[in-house]
């Protein structure tokens, strides 16, 4: 098992990068100084950069090998949400402070420590990953966070049709619970998201029938809805979850009722539905409430499953070996990038640091976890080239 001893200088550049890139004030989809500062470290080593941007996103591949097949694509993102109130914050969060052996700033944990640790993971195999004949790629993105249009789908399929393709893939997104190594995503669920509108008829309150109020009317909806049973679940995946992101109504004054009610409503849906099924199923629960009605579908996130295989095998082992944690298999959670790779690959996992604090006020991450998340990295791509080469 790893532990984390007197700071050598592999242990320094990995903070000083995980530093230098939260320092960035990237807010999705602005990369800010992210890429430039990249680049100039990974060419500095020997490897090949090329940038695949549409409209206000960046995109970065980074490359071992002059080639245009790779073994394995190593994915993340340097955009972050933005940090809220910065009065509430402890430090600057676009400021990288350490404090007790704690690194704090916005993306410390989503994902500036993963991009930072898959970096110093291919720096360190370099030599190994060239003697060997191992092409691994690197792909980092500026909108992940926000509408994901432009970014990982866009550079995807951009790549494919230049004639670019990637084996299997690992995606460093934050999947560990208690401690870092603890889990690996191999799917995400679906995420359905509507607006929904229901028309009544403005009315004086004394005077009003529950019939035109359509507050009344919405109220129902969201009940019949929440104890909807949608499905069962799969393998792998729980049964499909739907939640009230918000709802509201538009008060004139305190005496009349509105004329319109709507709320916004989200799904995140596993394989045994699908957004077409869940769609009749709402439009059949709001017709119930015999008003009128319209529904604003947002392009929904399809699940997916890649399953096991090699690379679960592999980061089981690299995790054991470093953490002494046998990662359990998971695909809870949100949507992320892995959905638009998933589709160009044998086989893709997700793995990363801990979820405690993404998006939080006061994100930070553990020195002693961004050393391990990088241990493991490391070891993984070790055992992935010396697996590719004895088996090829």
């Amino acid at each position: 098992m790893s532990n984390l001893m007197t700071t050598t200088s592999t242990q320094k550049k990995l903070i000083e990068l995980t530093s230098r890139l939260i320092d960035e004030r990237s807010i999705t989809p602005d990369a800010a100084g992210c890429f430039d500062y990249i680049t100039a470290q990974c060419e500095s080593k020997g490897l090949y950069c090329k940038r695949v941007d549409r409209n206000a996103t960046q995109n970065l591949l980074i490359t071992t090998h002059q080639a245009k097949r790779f073994s394995l694509l190593l994915s993340g993102h340097v955009d972050v949400v933005p940090p809220g109130d910065i009065t509430k914050w402890r430090f600057d969060p676009f400021q990288a402070t350490i404090a007790d052996d704690i690194l704090y700033g916005r993306g410390a944990v989503d994902m500036k420590s993963s991009v930072a640790a898959l970096l110093m993971a291919v720096f360190d195999n370099l030599d190994h990953l060239k003697t060997q004949q191992t092409p691994v790629a690197i792909l980092l993105t500026s909108d992940e966070e926000g509408d994901a249009i432009d970014g990982t789908q866009y550079a995807m399929a951009e790549l494919t049709a230049m004639g670019y393709s990637f084996d299997y893939a690992l995606v460093g997104e934050p999947t560990s619970v208690d401690q870092v190594g603890d889990t690996v995503k191999i799917g995400r669920r679906g995420s359905l998201t509507g607006r929904i509108t229901l028309t009544g008829q403005q009315s004086h309150v004394a005077y009003a029938s529950e019939h035109i109020n359509p507050l009344f009317a919405l109220s129902q909806f969201i009940h019949e809805a929440r104890h909807t049973t949608w499905d069962l679940g799969c393998d792998h995946f729980s049964k499909t979850q739907f939640c009230v992101v918000s709802a509201q109504s538009h008060c004139v004054a305190t005496n009349v009722t509105p004329h319109e009610a709507t709320c916004v409503v989200n799904f995140r849906y596993c394989p045994a539905s699908s957004d077409g099924t869940l769609r009749m199923q709402i439009s059949a629960l709001l017709k119930r409430t015999k008003m009128d009605y319209r529904v604003e579908w947002v392009r929904p996130n399809h699940p997916f499953l890649s399953g096991t295989g090699l690379l679960t095998s592999l980061m089981n082992d690299s995790a054991v070996r470093i953490s002494g944690i046998a990662p359990v298999l998971s695909t809870s959670g949100g949507t992320s990038d892995a959905r638009y790779i998933s589709e160009y690959v044998k086989e893709i996992i997700e793995f990363g640091p801990r979820n405690h604090c993404a998006h939080q006020i006061d994100e930070h991450i553990l020195l002693h976890d961004l050393q391990r998340l990088f241990e493991i990295y490391r070891e993984f791509v070790q055992r992935f080239a010396l697996k590719i080469n004895t088996s090829s």
